[in-house]
């Protein structure tokens, strides 16, 4: 199943699911990603949380976005990492969770937030049942993360496209 995530509309920006992403935000996520990502930094209240492997989720294996929670007045983005998270895919699945808390808490800027609540609303369209319940945000996370791994700078070049990525990873945009 594919996500329809990247079609081109200018140089500098894409249409996804009907929301246009300019290059400006793209360097915002990324930018926040910067700073989410920096060792003993709280300028971006992100709470990592190391879970042994039988506390992460079935579907989740490896790091886990817990969401949005208040606490003491604060929203904060909630991100489980997976104890012995380790390999060639523990960089990718870092980034990809850290992408998907970022947007849904607004860092990413107004639009990657419209665009994450696009694909939780997908999500919540899944059969209780599903093998997966944030089957839309995960494509959404790994299409972003292979975004950010290219090196683009600009949206309106997705090459290679972050739907073609080898079915390396369960998080890949298939």
């Amino acid at each position: 199943m594919a996500v329809g995530l990247f079609s081109p509309v200018r140089a500098d920006e894409i249409q996804i699911e009907g929301v246009t992403i300019t290059s400006a935000d793209v360097s915002q996520l990324l930018a926040a990603l910067h700073t989410a990502m920096r060792p003993n930094d709280s300028t971006i209240p992100v709470v990592v949380s190391i879970k042994s492997p039988s506390e992460m989720p079935i579907y989740d294996q490896q790091t886990h976005y817990a969401g949005l929670q208040d606490a003491a007045g604060a929203r904060t983005m909630h991100i489980w990492v997976r104890s012995d998270l380790k390999g060639a895919d523990a960089p990718s699945a870092l980034l990809a969770v850290f992408a998907l808390a970022l947007t849904d808490g607004g860092y990413g800027g107004p639009d990657f937030k419209k665009l994450y609540d696009v694909y939780a609303a997908k999500d919540a369209q899944l059969p209780a049942n599903a093998a997966d319940p944030f089957l839309y945000r995960h494509k959404f996370a790994a299409a972003l993360s292979n975004m950010i791994q290219s090196g683009e700078s600009k949206v309106g070049n997705p090459s290679p496209s972050p739907t073609q990525k080898p079915d390396s990873n369960p998080h890949d945009v298939a």
